[in-house]
């Protein structure tokens, strides 16, 4: 799977060097370190892990299971997408940052925001507006 990434990264013009392949297989090996923690950690209990290709039909072909609770390559997409967008949130001055965390973090409505900070609601929007479309541009700029 590394590989695979590694191969993408190097087709999309990344090279070995890049913050974005230093990323990626930071993940990977932090996702190792994981399951081998949590390999380690079974052992312990004596808990014991059947592959799928120990499983067999009758007739002795082997069984084919489908996950459909996670896809992993997706997950880890969205992890990294995640990661530039904490980057260009912290591109921010303290002041966007707050405003940006109380109406998505804390979920506060601008409506309310804008009572206790007591601004007119319509600049709150266009403030609002007016950051997201900064962190597109940046999200853009980091080519995402």
């Amino acid at each position: 799977m590394k590989m695979f990434y590694r191969d993408a990264l190097l087709a999309a013009g990344y090279d070995e060097k890049s913050e974005m392949f230093k990323e990626v297989n930071k993940i990977f090996d932090s996702e190792a370190k994981k399951h081998k923690r949590d390999r380690e950690r079974d052992e312990e209990l004596g808990i014991t892990v059947n592959h799928l290709s120990a499983f067999e039909d009758e007739d002795g072909n082997p069984c084919e299971f489908f996950s459909t609770d996670e896809n992993v390559e997706e997950k880890l997409l969205h992890e990294i997408e995640l990661e530039a967008l904490r980057e260009c949130v912290f591109e921010l001055s303290a002041d966007d940052r707050y405003f940006l965390m109380k109406l998505y973090k804390d979920e506060i409505p601008l409506r309310q925001l804008a009572k206790t900070m007591g601004v007119n609601h319509q600049k709150l929007m266009y403030r609002r507006d007016k950051l997201l479309k900064l962190l597109r541009q940046k999200m853009s700029q980091k080519k995402y």
